[in-house]
């Protein structure tokens, strides 16, 4: 995908008002994404789920480029590295939303205690028709019921380490 096509379907999408589009471009293309920005700059533009460290969220916010910030907790450097992109954000005015956020503990948590962090994305993983009750996921995350999720206020962000899951390391 290149910036002209990007900015041609986004132009396309513009009378449906959408919140926002989520990694219009490949990774790393801060310049195609600046661009991009400069061609359509109506409609949000969201991304940051393969990006890694606070470093690249701020050169994004600097160069006016992204409206929503979307690391990944598991990529970008772990919960506290998401606090410091979030931080990045709230001082430009942006919101942070974690990519696949509710699917772990640690983004739950993290979408429900930051104020600018609106809404938590919960990703499927499974085929379609799949209950969200038997959707994968690590013990202790609790499923939405009506598109609606709330974190476990148990210790340790609720996860919940089972004996199976135990085993020894291998030398």
């Amino acid at each position: 995908i290149n910036v002209e096509y990007a900015a041609r379907v986004m132009e396309r999408l513009l009378p449906y008002r959408l919140r926002w589009i989520e990694e219009p471009l490949l990774n790393y293309d801060i310049d195609g994404l600046a661009a991009l920005k400069r061609a359509v700059p109506t409609l949000p533009i969201a991304t940051g789920e393969g990006h890694f460290g606070r470093n690249v969220f701020l050169e994004m916010v600097e160069r006016q480029c992204v409206d929503v910030l979307q690391p990944d907790l598991r990529v970008c450097g772990g919960l506290s590295e998401a606090l410091k992109i979030y931080a990045i954000g709230e001082a430009a005015g942006r919101a942070t939303i974690p990519h696949s956020g509710a699917d772990n503990p640690f983004g739950l948590h993290f979408s429900a205690a930051m104020p600018e962090s609106p809404i938590a994305e919960y990703w499927l993983a499974s085929d379609p028709g799949i209950p969200l009750a038997e959707h994968p996921h690590i013990p202790g995350t609790p499923t939405p019921v009506d598109g609606r999720v709330t974190p476990s206020d148990a210790p340790g962000f609720g996860l919940e380490i089972r004996a199976q899951d135990l085993v020894p390391w291998p030398a």
